[in-house]
């Protein structure tokens, strides 16, 4: 699919796919360099000062989401990058960011947080369909999908589960976690995935479920 979650090669835009049907394609920025350089050099002096640069990230980063990781710390990014201190930024040094940039691409994991966010995203995309086409997401400056990690939680058995909160640095800031383990997690786990039960009946299935569980073991008879 594009960054908007529609699938390539279906004309008119109108066919979406989300979940693990389907992987996302991510451009690389190096096999666009020099087309980006040169839109980016405005002054035609073959070097990219800040501001040209702040411009590239701010304009190229819808079609290249991998340069999010440049949004907050342009500046930082362009000092690390010009080594000389010329204030300037060559093709070749400019290659340079944008090989670290290309680095971070990673395919979204097979999961129903991953899912979740789609389905939410799509949702989002359908209730603007009344007042645009399918396919004119870019003029009407629709924010491509971006996915944000919320962190793992894992059940693996023997009342025990493992909780990850990596690479979701808010949360990890918030509450100065790491990596989690154990019985309490487990219970965690528990209410989470109760929570996530539609009906009334399914909730009181579980808790019966659970307490069989507990007083007799799990049943392998069926498995």
């Amino acid at each position: 699919t594009d960054h908007y979650l529609r699938v390539q090669g279906v004309n008119d835009g109108s066919v979406y796919a989300l979940g693990d049907c389907a992987t996302i394609q991510q451009p690389k920025l190096i096999d666009q360099i020099e087309v980006l350089f040169t839109e980016a050099d405005t002054e035609h002096r073959g070097a990219l000062n800040l501001r040209q640069f702040q411009k590239l990230v701010q304009e190229k980063i819808t079609d290249f989401p991998q340069l999010d990781m440049f949004s907050q710390s342009v500046e930082k990014a362009f000092i690390e990058a010009d080594k000389e201190k010329s204030g300037h930024l060559t093709v070749a040094t400019l290659r340079s960011i944008l090989e670290k940039a290309d680095k971070k691409i990673r395919a979204l994991p097979a999961t129903a947080q991953v899912a979740h966010q789609e389905g939410e995203y799509v949702a989002h995309l359908l209730n603007q369909t009344t007042n645009l086409q399918f396919n004119d997401h870019e003029q009407h400056d629709l924010q491509p999908f971006r996915y944000k990690h919320m962190g793992s939680l894992t059940y693996v058995g023997g009342n025990a589960a493992a909780i990850d909160f990596t690479d979701s640095k808010s949360v990890l800031n918030m509450f100065k976690l790491k990596s989690l383990s154990g019985r309490s997690v487990a219970y965690l786990w528990k209410s989470y995935y109760f929570t996530e039960m539609f009906t009334g009946r399914t909730k009181t299935l579980l808790i019966f479920d659970w307490i069989r569980v507990h007083l007799y073991g799990r049943d392998l008879s069926r498995y």
